[in-house]
């Protein structure tokens, strides 16, 4: 089941979307040093009241597999819990956001090839390369394919 949040999100539901959101930055950029990510946790967490966020539950037992969070139409984050990967959690939200949003956009290290693949495959297309210069690292811009609007 794919949901929004349309209410001020609570500590322990932050607390959880933390959790997945580290879980998953440390283990896909395992290039960039983990403190730049745990430095990062107060910033992300004021985020989540700014951005729309769409969670996804695992039908089986209500857990969180997942979410997104959006900021207009840029996917500012998307991540899936590490032991929900693989099974189609991460295709159903892509799928929920692109058939509810026209336009979307994203930006993700060229390191992070899996997550490439990922938005390739579901018809994104690279739009630019720039450094991102918190990190010094190359990211690429991606953006919803003209061939699926």
């Amino acid at each position: 089941m794919i949901y929004t949040l349309d209410t001020k999100l609570n500590p322990q539901m932050i607390s959880t979307l933390v959790d997945i959101w580290l879980e998953g930055n440390l283990d896909a950029h395992s290039f960039i040093s983990q403190h730049y990510f745990r430095d990062h946790i107060p910033y992300v967490q004021q985020a989540f009241d700014s951005a729309t966020i769409y969670i996804i539950n695992d039908d089986n037992d209500g857990t969180i597999a997942g979410f997104a969070g959006l900021v207009d139409t840029y996917i500012a984050g998307f991540f899936i819990k590490k032991s929900m990967q693989h099974k189609g959690f991460g295709t159903s939200l892509i799928e929920h956001l692109v058939h509810r949003y026209q336009d979307l956009s994203l930006d993700v290290y060229k390191k992070n090839q899996r997550a490439i693949n990922f938005y390739l495959h579901h018809g994104f297309c690279i739009e630019r390369m720039s450094v991102d210069m918190a990190t010094a690292y190359v990211q690429y811009t991606m953006r919803q394919c003209q061939t699926n609007k």
